[in-house]
């Protein structure tokens, strides 16, 4: 009975297919809070001169907590230093210190943006943490799945790790169901279409994918 394993095989396409997509919207909310972290506190995801890893447990708890440049000011360098250590950063006294040295350093923002800045930053990094999370789901379900099929034997290659070979194996389908090595270059897109006229010496015409090819693949 093939039923179970066409099931296996759906999933696990579902679920990369999924986790490209999640991929995609975490970016963008990256992107945005990156936007508003420049208004509110230039430098602060440069990890060269704040010592915070950008979108590290300590800067993401930095920006949710919604830290200011003037709360910084204000703080005591040990006082910060204690925050950035229970929210997971390294050398939490050094990361402190340079922190506080930007928050001297960095030019302020208009007074009338912070509140309203920092209200949707924390937002925003809320968001990001349950997109990271749903991404985390859909590979969890992308390894649940391989784990059942032949394909979980590409892992054992170096650099391929679960995402990838859960990628090719969901969009690949059964092997046992493939029709001959033509017709799967076919399907996943690696011959091109041509077109020739005007007789054998005239160069062909690349048209680019076939059609009927699966593009996530």
């Amino acid at each position: 009975d093939l039923r179970p394993l066409d099931e296996v095989y759906g999933a696990l396409r579902m679920a990369s297919r999924a986790y490209r997509s999640l991929g995609v919207q975490v970016t963008a909310t990256c992107n945005r809070i990156h936007k508003d972290v420049e208004l509110l506190f230039p430098g602060l995801l440069d990890g060269k001169r704040s010592g915070l890893p950008p979108f590290g447990p300590g800067s993401l708890a930095f920006m949710e907590e919604g830290f200011t440049m003037e709360r910084v000011r204000r703080m005591r360098t040990d006082t910060l230093a204690r925050f950035l250590g229970k929210a997971g950063t390294r050398e939490p006294d050094v990361a402190a210190a340079r922190v506080k040295a930007l928050a001297e350093l960095a030019l302020p923002p208009a007074p009338g943006i912070v509140e309203y800045r920092g209200g949707t930053l924390a937002r925003k990094v809320a968001l990001l943490r349950r997109q990271v999370e749903a991404q985390e789901d859909e590979e969890n379900e992308m390894a649940r799945c391989l784990a059942r099929t032949p394909g979980f034997l590409l892992t054992s290659i170096p650099g391929l790790g679960v995402v990838l070979a859960g990628g090719l194996v969901g969009e690949c389908g059964d092997p046992r169901k493939w029709r001959g090595p033509d017709r799967t270059m076919s399907y996943a897109g690696l011959a091109v279409r041509q077109h020739q006229t005007g007789g054998p010496d005239k160069e062909p015409v690349v048209l680019g994918l076939p059609r009927d090819a699966n593009h996530h693949l």
